[in-house]
């Protein structure tokens, strides 16, 4: 991709009548190109800044996937317990023994429930990594946009201060 743009300034855009007018001319343009560079600058400053947010939110985004992936092995271990607490519910039950099964058979749903609260937690951390990961990749491209205006300006300014030499060399009196 060529990012260059094709201006082709001349007197047409920038007439000059006589000579006062074209040193004023050529000023003119190589305040122009100037500022034009100095906003390329900034937007450059402002695509690096940007780019550094993108790379913030995606620590941010794999930091929350990797929480989603901890609570929902937390959640498999909590589940994993409370089966084991209902079959020992289920063996004490069939023994005879029914406070220890009704305790046991308590601590299986205690378990259950603590699963569950840990598979919803899991559910909003990979929502949350979903979401900053999606940001990351706005603020990309942000980043890329100001950096390609980045280049088109400061091809403008180039070609602008080229001009205003021109202009100037052709405003020096002829001896």
């Amino acid at each position: 991709m060529h990012l260059t743009p094709n201006l082709r300034l001349s007197e047409e855009a920038f007439p000059a009548s006589d000579s006062g007018d074209a040193a004023a001319t050529s000023d003119e343009l190589a305040d122009a190109a100037l500022a034009l560079d100095a906003d390329a600058v900034e937007l450059a400053a402002e695509a690096v800044a940007t780019e550094a947010l993108a790379i913030e939110l995606a620590e941010d985004a794999v930091i929350a996937d990797e929480l989603a992936g901890e609570l929902a092995a937390e959640a498999v271990v909590a589940e994993a317990v409370a089966v084991e607490l209902a079959a020992e519910a289920l063996e004490a039950d069939a023994a005879g023994d029914a406070d220890a099964a009704a305790e046991l058979a308590a601590e299986a749903i205690e378990a259950d429930e603590i699963a569950a609260e840990l598979v919803e937690e899991a559910v909003a951390a990979e929502a949350v990594a979903v979401e900053l990961a999606e940001e990351a990749v706005v603020a990309d491209a942000v980043a890329e946009e100001l950096l390609e205006e980045a280049v088109i300006e400061e091809a403008v300014a180039e070609e602008l201060a080229e001009e205003a030499v021109a202009t100037a060399s052709d405003e020096e009196p002829k001896t």
